[in-house]
């Protein structure tokens, strides 16, 4: 038996303010005489935001499909999940038993219409689901078999997430900090790993070079709060969209973050609402929110 969830986007905003919560390093907030930006930044920061919104998408769903599980499964004894693209506008999260291929819990995201069909019968896998099982399983494994210095932070009280994203010529795998406590806003402790369409490692990549919490006072409204991106690690990153729209956006009701670049002297603004990511010099930057 199929069931529907409709889901809404939240608008309400809580009236904001100022707080400039962590700093990966100390700097003076003044610009250079010039930014030294790429031409196509406005293609790049469109690339970062689809990208970053994309994986928001699969760990939302991941979330919600989670909670949906847990409520309506009794027997979850050796059950896992997998997020995967059931069709070109549908995400899919399966919940299923490996010990005897059964699908156990099924819900499937229309990405056009923004609701979601679930199904909570056992059944057999589809190709399609042992599928994206077997790339998850595959990809995991080599990961492990690498040198790659993947660790779950323990200050965090969550668990590392682990996302794949098809990409055009090439499979992301994606390493994402997660957390149990209220208040706290994972950054950091992220890591990027790109296959080709064989499957071989190319490459991976830190997101951030630490663990960079973002710790919320939950007697203070927020409204604005940025961390600083080291020289080789020059733009506003998808990961940053990702947790900052999960945990700054969905769950404490914020509209922005920023981050500073410290290879460009600018500042890169993510708004959630009007889903732009505008720059700034460090001057500028620092004169707007010093009225």
């Amino acid at each position: 038996m199929q069931e529907k969830l409709s889901f809404q986007k939240a608008t309400t905003m809580r009236k904001l303010l100022l707080l400039p919560i962590i700093l990966l390093t100390t700097i003076q907030l003044q610009a250079q005489d010039n930014l030294p930006l790429p031409e196509n930044i406005d293609a790049a920061l469109d690339s970062i935001l689809q990208e970053g919104y994309t994986l928001y998408l699969y760990e939302k769903i991941a979330w919600v499909s989670t909670d949906e599980f847990i409520e309506r499964i009794e027997n979850k004894s050796g059950v896992r999940q997998v997020v995967f693209p059931s069709s070109e506008n549908e995400l899919s999260a399966l919940f299923f038993r490996e010990s005897d291929s059964t699908a156990v819990f099924s819900f499937k995201m229309d990405l056009e219409a923004r609701a979601a069909t679930m199904e909570a019968e056992p059944r057999p896998l589809t190709d399609l689901e042992k599928g994206a099982i077997q790339l998850k399983t595959i990809l995991r494994e080599k990961i492990e078999d690498s040198d790659i210095p993947i660790s779950n932070n323990p200050d965090a009280a969550g668990d590392l997430n682990l996302e794949i994203l098809p990409l055009d010529g090439l499979i992301r795998l994606y390493l994402l900090q997660g957390t149990t406590l209220n208040g706290l806003i994972p950054f950091g402790n992220d890591i990027t790993v790109d296959f080709d369409e064989d499957l071989n490692l190319i490459t991976w990549r830190r997101e951030h070079n630490t663990f960079i919490p973002a710790q919320l006072n939950p007697d203070e409204e927020i409204g604005v709060f940025f961390h600083t991106h080291v020289p080789d690690k020059p733009f506003i990153s998808p990961t940053d969209i990702c947790t900052f729209l999960l945990y700054g956006h969905d769950l404490y009701g914020m509209n922005t973050f920023s981050v500073i670049s410290t290879a460009y002297d600018c500042i890169f603004t993510f708004n959630a609402e009007e889903f732009t990511i505008s720059v700034q010099s460090l001057e500028d930057w620092s004169a707007s929110h010093s009225q």
